[in-house]
């Protein structure tokens, strides 16, 4: 026997669908909607983030190689703004840089693609670690021409002194230029996941509603106890088994005869509760067998024993027996019954024999 399922429901269950599949798809389309939006998070995350490393070695790079440029330590030395200028342009166009700004050691312009700005004071307060401890790195700051990913590199004369800084950017919106198209592609692909997901979503909630029959759960609970009630409302006793020989059904009557209780029973093997059962040739065999004697505990008993199929393959028996001496009396009162049914029926034709007689007198009389 199996103890009796309680359904119960929480406030979140109660704004779900009765309908098992309806149920499945929403909870796992929920789950998948979840999973995919936490990896087109990190994934853009991540692309964003080799991005802007990649983009600030190029700045860093480019940085350090026009920090080496004699133009610049000269221009730097002698005052001069003009040549560096046009030098910083002239990379700047060449390697597609928002700009390229060269300042002295106290980070005055001395070249900027705004021409109007040269000679006025850098801005971005991100200077200090080149021109004070003469580090190049890479940093993210506001700019006169906006946000920017820059590269930082300290321009030193050949005596190892730090005459200025070189700053190589590019516009935080350049380099959301560069990252969209990778991004554009990262959410094809989780598009393309998300219907996959999708799916494959669907096809397991309809598998699941096949495997049990289109049975909702309310509608399996309510078999499971019809089953229970008719289980313990017979008469006979009742066990059954599974393919691999295990307890799964005992009803009470069974456990009387038995000795055993249906805790100790389920999931034990048939032959440790009856070593001398044909349970398990019939599990083999897949043929029943009917109105069998048995000796259990003792006691005789009458036996039936049924596979269960499943697309004719042998899932499991279940087994009927009473005992016979129950049978007997039972046989018993049918045959008194037959018997006084039959003196009935005597009684009754002699009683209608003198009738006919009687009635003949009155006619002749």
């Amino acid at each position: 026997m199996l103890p009796n399922p309680t359904p119960s429901y929480s406030a979140f269950q109660k704004w779900l669908p009765r309908s098992l599949g309806k149920r499945m798809l929403l909870l796992m389309m929920g789950l998948l909607v979840l999973l995919v939006c936490a990896t087109g998070f990190i994934g853009n995350q991540i692309v964003t983030g080799i991005l802007n490393e990649y983009i600030g070695r190029v700045a860093l790079n480019v940085s350090r190689s026009v920090s080496l440029s004699p133009i610049v330590s000269q221009g730097l030395i002698q005052l001069e703004p003009d040549g560096i200028q046009r030098y910083a342009e002239s990379v700047r166009e060449a390697t597609g840089a928002s700009f390229v700004v060269v300042g002295d050691y106290e980070g005055k312009r001395y070249s900027h693609p705004v021409p109007e700005r040269i000679g006025k004071y850098m801005v971005g307060g991100d200077n200090e670690r080149a021109l004070v401890q003469g580090q190049s790195y890479v940093s993210i700051a506001v700019g006169t021409l906006g946000p920017s990913l820059r590269g930082k590199v300290p321009i030193f004369s050949s005596g190892g002194e730090i005459l200025g800084v070189v700053s190589v950017g590019y516009l935080i919106e350049t380099v959301q230029d560069v990252i969209q198209p990778y991004q554009q592609r990262l959410l094809f692909w989780i598009l393309g996941l998300f219907a996959v997901g999708a799916l494959g979503t669907w096809f397991i909630a309809r598998e699941v509603k096949r495997s049990i029959f289109g049975l909702e759960p309310y509608e399996i609970a309510g078999l499971y106890r019809e089953r229970t009630a008719l289980l313990e409302s017979i008469r006979e006793g009742i066990i059954a088994i599974n393919e691999k020989g295990d307890v799964t059904v005992m009803n009470h009557q069974a456990a009387q005869i038995l000795g055993f209780s249906p805790e100790e029973a389920l999931g034990r093997p048939i032959e440790q509760l009856l070593p001398e059962t044909r349970m398990l040739e019939v599990l083999k065999t897949g043929k029943g067998e009917y109105d069998q004697e048995m000796l259990i505990e003792e006691e005789e008993v009458v036996v039936n024993r049924v596979p269960i199929l499943e697309q004719d393959h042998v899932t499991g028996v279940v087994s009927s027996f009473r005992r016979a001496q129950e049978i007997d009396r039972l046989v018993q009162e049918l045959t008194s019954i037959r018997e006084y049914s039959q003196a009935l029926r005597a009684q009754t034709h002699e009683y209608s024999n003198k009738l006919h007689t009687l009635a003949g007198l009155i006619q002749i009389g």
